[in-house]
């Protein structure tokens, strides 16, 4: 029965994940419409401050959620999770109606996750995490590692320390990678015999490297392509890419979890201090 659970989660969020088509959705990236024309060198140019800016969103958007409270799941237990997280992002500013394929982006975007945990001695934990951005070809493949310096005392919290990193992949525009680094305080309550329910609380230290290609300003143009056109770097006129952005975050974020024999079920709001913030529910079972 628990492979069979975990194998209808899997297939649920692949099925969720696989996009309808081949073609550019709503979320995909259109970097080169962040660029401008120099009239001073005759060559197009990247916005880079409107790079960065929709770099860091993004990652936010990306960036590995707790999901968990600071005690772990044991030596021998695991948890395999499926998470849908609310994102919100400035929508009304140019950045984003230029940078994504629909031109009109929702001030939400919703993502899934698939997130396993597992124990390991010593009060360590690993996890894998998978996350799916809605309406986009865009996938973060991630890893976790936990330690819960303090956990299992009765009058005391339990106190973890994680870092998690995202690698964001399917977008041809953006090299986009997020990494976090957590503190996070639980104490867990039982109720109804049978049941326990922890509220936890924590500090979470963003840092989101971003970059891209070589993009075109002009796509539907090829006549300034041609090798006569190009500067002294090699790249014709209306080519340019973005320079490196390293970019740090620092927000809170606030949870509950509830679990009653095997099943799970929690919710995290996490807050930047830019105004945007996260909503995620989650649903899962340990062992």
């Amino acid at each position: 029965m628990r492979s069979r659970f975990a194998t209808i989660t899997l297939i649920c969020f692949l099925a969720a994940a696989v996009p309808g088509t081949a073609l550019a959705l709503d979320n995909d990236l259109t970097l080169y419409r962040l660029s401008y024309f120099d009239t001073n060198d005759g060559r197009y140019h990247g916005d880079q401050t409107a790079f960065r800016h929709l770099s860091n969103e993004l990652g936010m958007v990306f960036a590995p959620r707790m999901l968990a409270p600071a005690s772990t799941t044991g030596l021998s237990g695991f948890e395999l999770g499926l998470e849908a997280s609310l994102n919100t992002i400035r929508n009304d500013k140019y950045y984003w109606k230029n940078a994504v394929e629909g031109g009109t982006p929702s001030d939400i975007l919703t993502t899934m996750q698939l997130h396993f945990r597992k124990g390991l001695p010593s009060s360590f934990e690993i996890g894998t995490i998978f996350t799916y951005l809605f309406q986009s070809q865009m996938f973060a493949v991630g890893a976790e590692a936990k330690w819960a310096l303090n956990e299992g005392f009765i009058y005391a919290p339990d106190v973890a320390i994680r870092a998690a990193v995202n690698r964001v992949i399917g977008s041809r525009d953006i090299d986009l990678t997020v990494a976090g680094f957590d503190l996070c305080i639980s104490k867990t309550f039982g109720i109804f015999g049978s049941a326990q329910i922890t509220p936890y609380i924590g500090y979470d230290f963003a840092v989101v490297w971003a970059g891209s290609r070589v993009l075109d300003a002009t796509p539907g143009d090829t006549r300034d392509d041609t090798p006569a056109t190009a500067t002294s770097n090699g790249l014709p006129l209306d080519q340019f890419a973005f320079e490196r952005e390293t970019i740090l975050n620092h927000r809170g974020f606030i949870g509950l979890r509830l679990k009653a024999d095997i099943a799970v079920v929690a919710y995290e709001f996490i807050s930047g201090f830019d105004g945007t913030y996260t909503n995620t529910f989650k649903a899962a079972v340990e062992f």
